[in-house]
């Protein structure tokens, strides 16, 4: 029995979880380290498809829609787009939005069966609060999450007209810190959401380029930041798309952002709610 979160785990511990039983978030995690050759694992793109197709055997969305995304780019496998819907299919059935998002296109198909289908899960990821689906749609913020999840697309396309963005920002705080205060902020922020929500991950650049962070050794990290640069980790949380951006310095700034649909009022309340518990827990000022 594994107690500590997977963004503090090395490879080896990694390799643990994965093999002490059904862990698919264990072998997605340790997929991602494989392929870059991070916490100590040896690089080895092949291997890394292997893993994610140990996580999609157990049905997990996010593998399953992985799988998808690589036939669709040639990615280790051979191009097919045919075997790539297949596996979005699988993903989308299981739940992934992403996977739904990516089978939007299927509406301009001449297959009559496909473009019903390709109809069928651009509503469901537009009730989801998927970007994209919802631009489709209609290009409108709806009231809260619950209220555009009811409509019809009928009535999605009636909404009134789109306000003049689609971000919604606002200053956390700027601290003190440390990178590795930084480094647990982030890391049990999202191991926060990862209780509330059915399917989190996250992806992290510094200055565009791809980071692990959070991770068990900060030290790699540090030595890659500037006083200039920004770390954006970006937060895939069911229907949340939300934006945590550091900017380091003698004094760190934190800014959050999520996009439209935004969360109604009170899931605002309470995703910031989440950061500033998760800032005093790990010793920031709040």
């Amino acid at each position: 029995m594994f107690t500590k979160p997977l963004y503090k785990m090395t490879g080896k511990e990694l390799e643990m979880a994965a093999r002490s039983g059904p862990n698919p978030e264990a072998l997605l995690a340790l997929s991602v380290m494989v392929a870059q050759g991070w916490r100590g694992c040896d690089g080895d793109e092949d291997r890394a498809l292997e893993l994610e197709k140990q996580a999609a055997a157990m049905g997990h969305p996010r593998a399953l829609c992985k799988l998808g995304d690589r036939y669709a780019r040639g990615d280790v496998v051979e191009e097919d787009h045919t075997e790539a819907i297949r596996w979005w299919r699988r993903a989308a059935e299981a739940g992934d939005v992403g996977a739904m998002t990516n089978l939007i296109d299927l509406r301009e198909s001449l297959d009559p069966r496909e473009a019903a289908e390709g109809e069928h899960w651009l509503k469901i990821a537009a009730s989801r609060g998927q970007p994209y689906a919802v631009n489709i749609v209609n290009g409108r913020e709806p009231s809260t999450m619950v209220d555009f999840a009811n409509l019809s697309l009928e009535e999605m396309a009636a909404r009134a007209p789109a306000p003049s963005g689609n971000e919604l920002t606002w200053q956390v705080d700027s601290v003190k810190a440390t990178f590795r205060q930084m480094n647990d902020f982030v890391g049990l922020f999202v191991e926060r959401l990862r209780a509330h929500f059915f399917d989190v991950h996250t992806t992290t650049t510094i200055d565009g380029d791809g980071a692990d962070f959070p991770q068990p050794d900060v030290a790699e990290v540090e030595s890659l930041v500037a006083e200039e640069n920004t770390i954006e980790v970006m937060i895939y949380a069911g229907p949340l798309h939300l934006q945590i951006n550091l900017f380091p310095g003698d004094t760190w700034s934190i800014d959050a952002s999520s996009f439209e649909p935004h969360p109604s009022p009170p899931e605002q309340t309470w995703l910031k709610a989440q950061i500033r518990e998760t800032m005093t827990q790990v010793g920031l000022r709040v």
